[in-house]
């Protein structure tokens, strides 16, 4: 059996490929240099000083500045497809815990206990996949960074900080956070609330000052996974003020146990810590 050719079939092949019209359909990579949240976000192409602004699926993709993103357009019309997968974009080391010892503080966090009245607040690397961690969701590799609390049988607060280490930064250069609430769950009648903060170190370690970027409160309930960012316009970056040598985050975890149902225990599990300088 023979089959027909090109030639047999009147067909002219190199005619026909170039008689396709030009796709109006155009992608490419780039930084998220500017939100405008729920409307669209400003994109620097990679490569070039073009700047664009595309669309985004509000609220399935959650931008942050600095975001390695797609975008694609079609005719005039610019958006994201998503971010691009690959190793953290964060100055901080050890981001998503996945260094040090299991069941330990995370390498390169520490906890400082504010208050331990009604219980220690214990900050540990522990996997996803521990008994009873059913509620923990790690975004990235298999350890999340948990703030459990254990409760001593008496009603009332306990307050820790975390720190991270810091990392260099100069005056008025800008800085911006998000992160990952990898899950936890918190007792009945009890309640949390996990404060962010920025702060700013002078070249001997001091502190210069400090900014609250997130507030997270959470009540009786188990906690489903989800990102925090700084979202306002005023606040999608905070600046290095003068003096200012290394930046790191604060954690402040708070909990409450009310009157009639101590002796119960909560967590908050964090993952994908982002610092990272945008200015």
């Amino acid at each position: 059996m023979t089959y027909p050719t090109a030639d047999d079939l009147g067909l002219d092949l190199p005619m026909a490929v170039q008689s396709v019209p030009e796709s109006s359909m155009v992608m490419r990579v780039g930084t998220v240099a500017n939100i405008v949240e729920a409307d669209d976000i400003t994109v620097r192409i990679s490569g070039s000083p073009a700047l664009v602004r595309a669309s985004y699926l509000f609220p399935l993709y959650q931008p942050v500045l600095g975001d390695r993103v797609v975008v694609q357009r079609q005719d005039s019309q610019w958006f994201v497809l998503g971010t691009m997968s690959g190793p953290i974009n964060s100055a901080l080391p050890n981001p998503t815990f996945e260094e040090g010892t299991a069941g330990s503080t995370p390498s390169g966090w520490s906890i400082v206990p504010v208050s331990a009245a009604t219980g220690p607040i214990t900050f540990t690397k522990v996997t996803t996949s521990l008994t009873g961690s059913a509620y923990q969701e790690a975004i990235s590799g298999s350890y999340v960074g948990s703030l459990l609390y254990t409760n001593n049988g008496s009603s009332g607060v306990s307050i820790s900080d975390v720190f991270s280490s810091s990392t260099p930064t100069a005056e008025g250069e800008a800085w911006t956070f998000a992160c990952w609430i990898a899950g936890g769950i918190i007792a009945n009648n009890a309640s949390a609330k996990i404060e962010f903060y920025v702060q700013w170190l002078d070249t001997g370690g001091a502190l210069l000052s400090e900014t609250n970027v997130i507030t997270a409160p959470f009540i009786s309930q188990v906690i489903a996974p989800a990102f925090l960012r700084m979202k306002t316009a005023d606040a999608l970056a905070v600046q290095a003020p003068a003096n200012a040598a290394s930046v790191r985050i604060r954690i402040n975890a708070l909990f409450s146990m009310s009157p009639g149902s101590a002796g119960l225990g909560s967590s908050v599990d964090l993952d994908y810590m982002i610092v990272r300088r945008v200015g």
